[in-house]
């Protein structure tokens, strides 16, 4: 069997994209539909069309690793450090954030937020996103300080390939942090508690 060329591989890669695209956009757009027709409210609809596109997305990115391999090994860490928002308001913003924006949607993701600090409570997220983001680091923090209404300087992004602190970053998310942090993490557990928000979420 001759194999594809390159120039093959490229077209044969954009034909099952739009038809994927187009297939599962028609069966949102009929179920939205429906759901109205049902009574349903618009919050509903908004949330079945939010997790529809996530669907799609992440389709999409299993797609392209069909054709291109896999992206898994990389990933983005992103720091978020508004001053005056608390940690519910963060968790809220940050819980939004990975269901609706564009470079993180069809993505592996995982966060936390956290505000006991050596210096002080201070609430911040941690995001990590796993797979290969194009935008340039600058304008990610600009895009986000947008979103969480505070100036680009307050926002860390850093990317990483071929596993480089994957796993260290993937435990700082979850608390598995060095001997001196451990009392700060304790008290973490303890203030999401309070508010009912988990340690940490993660998507997939």
């Amino acid at each position: 069997m001759e194999s594809l060329g390159s120039t093959d591989i490229v077209q044969l890669y954009n034909y099952e994209k739009r038809e994927m695209i187009k297939k599962m956009m028609d069966a949102s757009s009929l179920t939205a539909r429906v759901l109205k027709q049902g009574g349903a409210s618009q919050d509903v609809v908004d949330i079945w069309e939010m997790q529809s596109n996530r669907t799609m997305y992440y389709c999409l990115r299993k797609l392209k690793e069909k054709y291109y391999g896999s992206t898994n090994d990389n990933h983005t860490w992103i720091g978020i450090d508004p001053s005056g928002q608390t940690m519910q308001e963060l968790w809220d913003k940050t819980h939004d954030l990975c269901g609706r924006y564009c470079f993180t949607k069809g993505e592996d993701m995982a966060f936390n937020v956290e505000q006991n600090t050596k210096n002080g409570v201070r609430p911040h997220v941690h995001l990590m996103i796993r797979g290969v983001i194009k935008q340039r680091p600058a304008y990610i923090a600009k895009r986000l300080a947008e979103f969480y209404s505070c100036a680009p300087n307050f926002i860390e992004v850093k990317h990483f390939r071929k596993k480089q602190m994957f796993t260290e970053h993937l435990n700082y998310i979850k608390g598995i942090k060095s001997e001196a942090k451990m009392p700060d993490v304790q008290l973490d557990i303890k203030d999401r508690t309070i508010l009912g928000i988990p340690d940490f979420k993660l998507f997939s």
